[in-house]
């Protein structure tokens, strides 16, 4: 809004409490100097001070999605009403009826003038008057992230902001919900193992297990086991042979000592036969020496094969711990990512919504619950808007329609507002915004309306 408005005459005929039998009509003099912002609409009850400030609300400011059957005049079935203003030099006038609503603008043909309809009449209102506001009692009733909506729009955050919050938030409750998940499965995974043998002995049981068991494995090392076997049993008996070969010769060599100058031919070939069983029998017993592992492979072979079955479910077991250790480091890691990721979210919203936070004293935005912190909400010095009185309440709200730029403001009964409201009120009126106010005037019984330069 470039210019003042000034308002010249508001006729309803139908509106609300208001019927065509008893129309509220009122004209407005030329203002003297300045203009003053503060109109004061006084009457006692019952003097439809409410349907005026409404008929108002519903001409200016199209912002508010009003239910037109909440403002037709149930006698007349109707809703009519002409608000005449003026802004700068130029004159418009806002008409409306229950199926019609127009902006008409003042046309000048030499000494003749005529009002003529404006098109997309809302829009252009709202370009000539700016924001409107009215009461935020509303917020009293308001939970959560509805109060901080609430906030945002009495900001006019930009699209592409909310759509950025709205983005981080929706990531963070991603993140949450992945960082909660990865937790259950870590905890259950854990209480899975806690009490399981195979993982409490770790060390043991991997290098026990590093290289895998099979059936097919213990058969074939039983099978080499038994070869071994098979030979090291030939040997022995072969040394048995030996031996009884060795002793049966002793005994010849004894009988041939009798005979030994008619024999000593034979007593040489005796000992060189010895001497090659000798050399045997020494090949054989070296050979056992060297090989005494073999009977204890076979045993063990023997036992490993008795017990493969046993070894192949306890090694079963055993990867079934390395698989649910691998899945709890793995939800471990997610949920430590999770974590991460919602404290980056966070920083992202608290710096966004420092950016859009205006500088209001002790006003505060609280974007997620905490354990043991505050709900989600608006806070100001400490307070939810539930627990602020109507005075706190609307002090708030108009130093935020100032931030916001609002050119009306209407506001009923303000005689119940504390004095720092009713200073800013003044303040807003200072600076060019057009308010409404009503207040009771007990004993009047025609509602009147009054231009002052501030509350008193």
């Amino acid at each position: 809004m470039n210019s003042t408005v000034v308002f010249e005459k508001f006729s309803i005929h139908s509106f609300g409490g208001i019927n065509k039998a008893n129309p509220i009509i009122f004209v407005f003099p030329p203002p003297k100097g300045i203009a003053k912002q503060i109109g004061i609409m006084s009457g006692d009850k019952g003097t439809n001070k409410t349907s005026v400030v409404r008929s108002i609300l519903y001409a200016f400011a199209s912002v508010f999605k009003f239910k037109q059957e909440n403002l037709i005049n149930l006698d007349d079935d109707q809703m009519s009403g002409e608000f005449d203003f003026r802004v700068g030099v130029k004159r418009f006038r806002i008409k409306f009826t229950k199926s019609k609503f127009q902006l008409l603008k003042e046309y000048h043909d030499g000494e003749n003038s005529r009002y003529l309809p404006e098109g997309s009449a809302k829009e252009t209102i709202e370009e000539l008057l700016g924001p409107v506001a009215t009461s935020p009692m509303e917020l009293q009733e308001k939970k959560d992230k509805d109060q901080i909506k609430w906030l945002w729009n009495m900001l006019n955050v930009p699209a592409e902001t909310m759509s950025k919050h709205d983005s981080l938030e929706a990531n963070l409750q991603a993140a949450t919900k992945a960082a909660s998940t990865a937790t259950e499965e870590y905890k259950k995974l854990k209480s899975d193992l806690a009490d399981n043998l195979l993982y409490k002995n770790w060390a043991v049981n991997e290098e026990k297990f590093k290289v895998k068991k099979t059936v097919d494995t213990a058969k074939r090392n039983l099978e080499e086991a038994e070869k071994a076997s098979r030979v090291l049993a030939e040997k022995k008996a072969d040394i048995t042979m030996h031996q009884n070969r060795i002793n049966d010769l002793d005994g010849h060599i004894g009988k041939a000592q009798a005979e030994i100058l008619r024999l000593q031919e034979s007593v040489k070939e005796y000992e060189s036969r010895k001497q090659e069983q000798e050399t045997k029998l020494a090949e054989c017993e070296q050979f056992i020496k060297d090989n005494e592992a073999i009977e204890i492979a076979y045993q063990t072979a023997y036992a490993d094969f008795l017990n493969i079955s046993t070894e192949i479910v306890e090694q079963q077991k055993w990867l079934e711990v390395v698989r649910k250790r691998n899945e709890m480091d793995q939800f471990e890691t997610a949920k430590q990512n999770a974590e991460s990721l919602k404290d980056q979210i966070r920083q992202e919203i608290r710096g966004l919504v420092k950016k859009i936070l205006p500088d209001i004293p002790g006003l505060e935005v609280v974007t997620e619950k905490s354990i043991d912190g505050p709900a989600i909400g608006i806070y100001v010095e400490g307070k939810t808007p539930a627990q602020l009185c109507e005075s706190e309440l609307y002090d708030l709200w108009l130093k935020l329609c100032d931030i916001k730029g609002t050119s009306m403001v209407v506001i009923e009964n303000w005689s119940v507002l504390g004095t720092e409201a009713v200073q800013t009120i003044n303040y807003l009126a200072q600076q060019g915004v057009q308010v409404w106010v009503t207040q009771m005037h007990r004993g009047q019984r025609e509602a009147s309306i009054e231009f002052v330069d501030e509350l008193q």
